[in-house]
C-alpha cells in the first residue's frame, strides 16, 4: 500500500501572508493538526505549520508575540504573589487583545525544512520517516505541489485495518 491510498485529499492550505489566528481557526474548523503553506504565486509547497506552532509550543522564538499572548492567558488563571483576592485574578481579556497577539504572519512560524513523500511512497517507509523525523504529519507532494496529507492517525488506522484482515 502507498501514500496515495491513505492520504487525505481535503487538507488545510494557507499562504505565508496569512495570520496565525486564521490558521488556528482553519485547523480547528477542519479538525486537522497541520496545514500546508503554499506560495501565493506558484501554488508550490513552501512550508508547513502545526497546531503547536499556533499555540506556541513548536520551535517558537522567545521574543514572539505568541509568548506574550500565552503570558496574558496565564495571567488570567495564575495568581501573582501580590494577588490575595482570587476574584481579581480572573479579569478576562477582550477578544481584541487576544486576537491581536495572534496577527503574526505564518511566514514567521512555518517550518521550511520540508519532509515530504511522493504518492508512490510505501506506507512502511512513511512510518519510518515519521518515527525518525519525529513529525506528526507529512505532506504528499507531486511536482512541488501538495496533493495530500498523511497524519499519524492515518497510519494507525492502516495498521489496525491490516491486523483485522
Amino acid at each position: 500500500m502507498n501514500a496515495e491510498s491513505i492520504m487525505h485529499k481535503d487538507f488545510v492550505v494557507v499562504s505565508p501572508e496569512e495570520s496565525m489566528l486564521d490558521v488556528g481557526k482553519k485547523l480547528y474548523e477542519k479538525n486537522q493538526h497541520g496545514a500546508i503553506v503554499n506560495d501565493s504565486k506558484t501554488g508550490e509547497i513552501v512550508g508547513v505549520v502545526t497546531e503547536g506552532d499556533v499555540i506556541g509550543f513548536d520551535n517558537m522564538p522567545y521574543d514572539s508575540k505568541i509568548v506574550d499572548f500565552l503570558d496574558k492567558l496565564a495571567s488570567i488563571v495564575l495568581p501573582t504573589e501580590k494577588d490575595v483576592n482570587m476574584r481579581d485574578v480572573h479579569q478576562p481579556l477582550s477578544s481584541e487583545e487576544l486576537s491581536s497577539d495572534l496577527e503574526v504572519k505564518v511566514s514567521e512560524y512555518m517550518n521550511e525544512r520540508l519532509i515530504t513523500v511522493q504518492p508512490t511512497t510505501l506506507v512502511e517507509e512513511i512510518c519510518k520517516i515519521l518515527k525518525i523525523k519525529r513529525v506528526h504529519f507529512i505532506p504528499v507532494v507531486k511536482n512541488k505541489k501538495a496533493v495530500g496529507v498523511i497524519y499519524e492517525r492515518d497510519l494507525l488506522k492502516h495498521i489496525l485495518d491490516e491486523v483485522k484482515q
